[in-house]
């Protein structure tokens, strides 16, 4: 069920597979940065994801499957945030001294944003 959420929230959002040249084109790494960041919240708000997040998030110390699907989705962010900070640093966009660990801290703080952000909409959903 949340690969098919996940699914139909990509193409909802409009996401499509990333062709960095034409990504970068003409931008800064900010804006790249931001860009990507926007995109990945606005796929994450699509209302059933968000319904779904919801169970997950408050399932996720007691239920195995939802700890796994929170952990699955960590990982996938940070192996797109590892691909994207490469591409950065072969487009002469960004230099890290450990793209790796960079990564990681960027993919945390941004899900740590988007998770604040799951909770105030979740707490709207509560008094619809």
């Amino acid at each position: 069920m949340y690969q098919f959420l996940r699914e139909q929230s990509k193409k909802n959002a409009n996401i499509k597979p990333v062709d960095f040249s034409q990504l970068f084109q003409g931008k800064t790494a900010y804006e790249v940065l931001q860009g990507v960041v926007q995109g990945y919240v606005n796929m994450n708000h699509q209302e059933k994801l968000l319904t779904f997040y919801k169970v997950i998030y408050s399932e996720r110390s007691i239920q195995p499957m939802a700890a796994r699907i929170v952990a699955e989705e960590t990982e996938r962010m940070i192996i797109a945030t590892k691909q994207l900070f490469y591409a950065m640093e072969i487009h002469k966009l960004l230099h890290f001294e450990n793209a790796d660990m960079s990564a990681v801290s960027f993919a945390m703080a941004s899900r740590q944003g988007r998770m604040k952000k799951v909770l105030y909409a979740r707490q709207r959903l509560m008094f619809v």
